[in-house]
């Protein structure tokens, strides 16, 4: 058995420090451009969500759905396997099922949205569309689920159960702590969870245990 002391733990991390920040007037001009290609242009926010095909991300575009229905001020762009995976399930005019994207497309509605929704309500280990939402500088509304392993989530963003999803919509649109809350979000994940970052704290790692090694024979 290893000495719990001995055991460094490495988190989960994503390209930070390359990501896509974009705030204010640039992000509604691209947000405004979104919902016209999408011939949504009647709507004054457009949301996103990614999600895998993992049941618990088609849980969360299901209570996304249920929360939107009958609103006319948000559209929604879910993106990613769960959004083929809904079966007969009847979307309302807003929302668009993407399906995958490339990368190019993912960054323009990360760069662009008013908000990014996470109301996942199972689920274990890091939640890596988190990390992406805060790098991108997009508004984040999260389940306390969803935000699993980020320290006083509610510094980065508004916190919500997924049956309040609609409630907590129309706190964001009149919030006047948004935009700290994703640049603060922005700063903590270069900070702790870029990967050149976690990159080199393991090899730091692995370099004092090959040193350790070697002192002992």
């Amino acid at each position: 058995a290893v000495e719990p002391g001995r055991l460094q733990v490495i988190g989960n991390g994503a390209m930070v420090a390359g990501a896509r920040y974009t705030e204010g007037g640039q992000r509604a001009a691209l947000g405004r451009a979104l919902l016209g290609d999408l011939g949504l242009e009647e709507y004054a926010h457009l949301a996103v969500f990614i999600g895998s095909g993992h049941p618990p991300n088609v849980a969360a575009a299901g209570h996304i759905i249920d929360a939107v229905r009958r609103r006319s001020d948000v559209a929604v762009a879910l993106i990613g396997r769960h959004s083929e995976m809904l079966g007969r399930r009847r979307l309302p005019k807003g929302v668009v099922a993407l399906g995958g994207v490339d990368d190019d497309t993912l960054a323009s509605y990360l760069a662009g949205a008013d908000v990014a929704l996470n109301p996942i309500d199972e689920g274990s280990g890091s939640n890596l569309k988190l990390i992406d939402y805060f790098a991108a500088g997009v508004p984040v509304i999260t389940s306390a689920v969803g935000a699993r392993g980020v320290p006083d989530v509610r510094r980065f963003a508004l916190v919500a159960t997924p049956n309040a999803l609609g409630q907590a919509l129309d706190t964001l649109w009149s919030d006047p702590g948004v935009g700290a809350r994703a640049l603060a979000a922005r700063q903590w994940v270069e900070e702790h969870l870029d990967w050149s970052l976690l990159g080199s704290r393991f090899a730091t790692v692995v370099l004092d245990a090959v040193r350790g090694s070697q002192v002992t024979r």
